[in-house]
């Protein structure tokens, strides 16, 4: 369920995704929710 809303989000908004994405290859889950969160917050205002 988490993949699939994560793949919408890459669908809605392509940049905030790829960046998401660089960060996820990279690195930490903390940094994987915070980015996640980021985004969101970014697609909700």
């Amino acid at each position: 369920a988490t993949n699939q809303g994560v793949m919408q989000i890459y669908t809605v908004d392509t940049t905030a995704g790829a960046a998401t994405a660089e960060k996820v290859a990279q690195g930490g889950v903390v940094d994987n929710l915070a980015s996640l969160l980021t985004v969101l917050k970014s697609l909700n205002s």
